[in-house]
């Protein structure tokens, strides 16, 4: 089976890969090299380095009609489209085109749109899961061919439950093309009743102590690690990487540490005690609460704002 894959960030790496060591990846359309770092180098996307020299590689950031005729030329059986980041004409999935497949980290049609993810975690969804779809014009609209399903601990942050997904989608792509094959694939339309994952605003990055704890403890968990979500203490911007609720009762002023030791501190929210276990001051690397203490000394009456 020849495969073409429509790729650009981390999510498709796996499956890339996958593809590629099966002989099977005949085609990568990718978005063209950025300039990146202190240098303003231009670099490949994660994809396209993986793939580097082994396969071909259409680099666009706009797909049209003469990318459309040369991507006929390949003659593949399949696509895949994960973690691409362009819009997709439908020329590109319809009747003169190879049949076209869509892979999303969510359980669709919860979590339609570009952060999945982050908002399966903020919101405090039990299970997650990976849904293959057919491409449509509506953004992750199309029909549901095949949906796999995963519990959640409640402690996961986006980072590690974005790099178990992409993991799992080689093997639920082998039983999804092997049911496709043997023609047991049935279309779900996913209907109107759907909830949508837009990009964080930036102004949800600052942590407000004045909520609960546990909303805290799901947005720290939902912006970890990248890009992060922040408190001001000692006139610093300083992230907090992951966390732990408390739920005894206390009485301190929103925002302040309440107590503190040689190993943890515990700041007071509108609800209960948060304890940053992970955090990355401005301009410093991530470190765990233990050097974060030994470097900052938080004490009882200190205020994160």
């Amino acid at each position: 089976m020849k495969v073409a894959i429509f790729a650009s960030g981390e999510f498709a790496l796996p499956i890339t890969q996958h593809l590629k060591d099966k002989g099977e990846l005949a085609l990568v359309f990718t978005k063209t090299d950025k300039p990146k770092g202190r240098g303003m180098k231009l670099k490949p996307t994660p994809v396209a380095e993986l793939v580097d020299g082994d396969v071909e590689v259409i680099k666009a950031d706009k797909l049209n009609r003469d990318l459309f005729q040369q991507y006929l030329t390949y003659d593949v059986d399949v696509a895949v489209v994960i973690d691409y980041g362009i819009y997709i004409p439908s020329y590109f999935y319809g009747e003169k085109a190879p049949f076209m497949v869509n892979v999303h980290p969510s359980l669709l049609p919860r979590w339609r749109g570009p952060a999945p993810i982050q908002w399966t975690i903020y919101s405090g969804d039990t299970k997650t899961g990976i849904t293959f779809h057919k491409v449509a014009k509506e953004i992750d609209a199309g029909d549901i061919l095949y949906q796999i399903e995963y519990p959640l601990t409640g402690r996961e942050k986006a980072t590690q439950l974005e790099e178990m997904l992409a993991n799992k989608v080689p093997a639920v792509w082998e039983t999804f093309i092997d049911l496709y094959k043997k023609g047991k694939i049935e279309p779900i339309p996913q209907g109107e009743n759907y909830t949508y994952a837009p990009m964080f605003e930036k102004s949800m990055f600052h942590i407000d102590f004045r909520k609960p704890c546990d909303e805290i403890d799901r947005l720290v968990r939902s912006l970890a690690d990248v890009p992060g979500a922040y408190g001001i203490f000692k006139g610093k911007r300083v992230k907090i990487l992951y966390g732990e609720c408390e739920s005894i009762g206390s009485h301190g002023e929103v925002g302040s540490v309440i107590w503190a030791d040689k190993d943890r501190f515990g700041i007071q929210t509108g609800r209960g005690v948060y304890i940053p276990l992970e955090l990355k001051p401005e301009g410093k690397k991530a470190m765990s609460v233990e050097d974060f203490i030994r470097g900052y000394k938080p004490e009882v009456g200190d205020i994160w704002s």
